[in-house]
């Protein structure tokens, strides 16, 4: 019960920074992202640490609000993807070249339909 008390406090401070940038006017140009390192088992298998692979352990959210019409709303994306991949989606973001050679892909064409890079 406490991981879901949990997750709850999580959305209503998500919840109190988007009312701050639209009361600051903030919103419609700024891109939200809320993601997790990993995820947690909660007592699925039999277990309740992350060291294993199975998708309750090894899968984590990450959750991208764009402002306007950039990206299709509400829709999920079944690739698999990783957490190294959000350092070339944020540059790209940005409108910069990567610094230096990554491993990760940009996410980009994933979120505007297309397939994985």
């Amino acid at each position: 019960m406490a991981y879901y008390g949990l997750v709850e406090y999580v959305d209503r401070l998500v919840g109190r920074v988007l009312a701050t940038l639209q009361e600051t006017g903030l919103l419609n140009n700024t891109i939200v992202v809320y993601f997790s390192d990993h995820g947690e088992m909660l007592g699925e298998h039999g277990r309740w640490h992350k060291g294993c692979f199975y998708e309750a352990g090894a899968g984590v959210p990450i959750v991208v609000r764009f402002p306007g019409d950039a990206v299709k709303g509400g829709q999920v994306v079944p690739a698999v993807v990783s957490l190294v991949d959000l350092f070339p989606t944020v540059c790209e973001w940005g409108g910069v070249e990567t610094p230096f050679e990554v491993d990760g892909d940009s996410l980009n064409p994933l979120l505007r339909g297309g397939a994985a890079g």
